[in-house]
């Protein structure tokens, strides 16, 4: 069993059984796991897991020249997130990139642990394709839409 911090796959289907990740083995994720998923981090036990046939998410990241996501590496902390910034502190996201998938916060990694607990946050690793981010959060008005509606902790706001 995961104990902490557990990284739940939002591209795979997640009945009968979701892929998990521990915190040490989510850094290799882009090794362990097929690319492009994406990850939810799910900073403690939820209360209601989420169980679906299909992906929660779209494939968020943009894809190469040809048309393939073999530039994705798990060598991300040199990242900058094109036109993306800290919602806390206004800086530009380097590194991994927190989406909540309540609110739509963008968080840095030094800021997520500071959002909501009650929320979670999709992990960007590499560049994102904002076309298919634009189906699941709308970013001109971001408390219009959310990524993820299944409250997953009892408590939620």
């Amino acid at each position: 069993p995961i104990v902490g911090v557990r990284y739940q796959c939002a591209n795979c289907p997640s009945d009968p059984k979701s892929y998990n990740l521990c915190s040490s083995c989510e850094n290799l994720s882009f090794i362990v796991h097929p690319l492009p998923h994406v990850f939810l981090k799910l900073n403690r036990r939820v209360d209601n897991p989420i169980f679906t046939p299909l992906p929660l998410l779209p494939v968020l990241y943009e894809e190469s020249e040809t048309g393939e996501y073999a530039h994705l590496q798990n060598d991300f902390e040199n990242l900058i997130h094109k036109e993306t910034y800290c919602d806390l502190c206004m800086s530009p996201i380097e590194g991994a990139w927190f989406k909540c998938v309540y609110c739509n916060a963008d968080l840095c990694d030094d800021h997520e642990q500071l959002h909501n607990e009650n929320h979670c946050c999709i992990v960007l690793k590499s560049q994102v394709d904002f076309d298919q981010l634009k189906l699941i959060a709308d970013i001109e008005n971001p408390n219009n839409t959310r990524a993820l509606i299944h409250p997953v902790y009892d408590g939620h706001t």
